[in-house]
């Protein structure tokens, strides 16, 4: 999903480096929302896989990345 952001973002500030401000404040907005996404992705991921893993206690307890990665969609 990443580089479905950060290809077209490139292609945006390097074809139209003469917009608006709000439309390239825009266009960091959803790249940063997106990048947000992968690191709370990531970290829930790895809480989940890597920290607990064997440990089925663990999912039923809600980690906070869940909730922050909501927020990021």
């Amino acid at each position: 999903m990443l580089t479905r952001s950060l290809s077209p973002a490139w292609t945006y500030f390097s074809k139209f480096p003469t917009d608006p401000w709000w439309f390239k404040a825009l266009v960091i907005l959803c790249v940063s929302l997106c990048i947000g996404d992968t690191v709370a992705t990531g970290i829930l991921n790895y809480d989940w896989a890597v920290a607990n893993y064997a440990n089925p206690a663990a999912l039923g307890d809600m980690h906070w990345a869940l909730p922050v990665e909501a927020c990021f969609l």
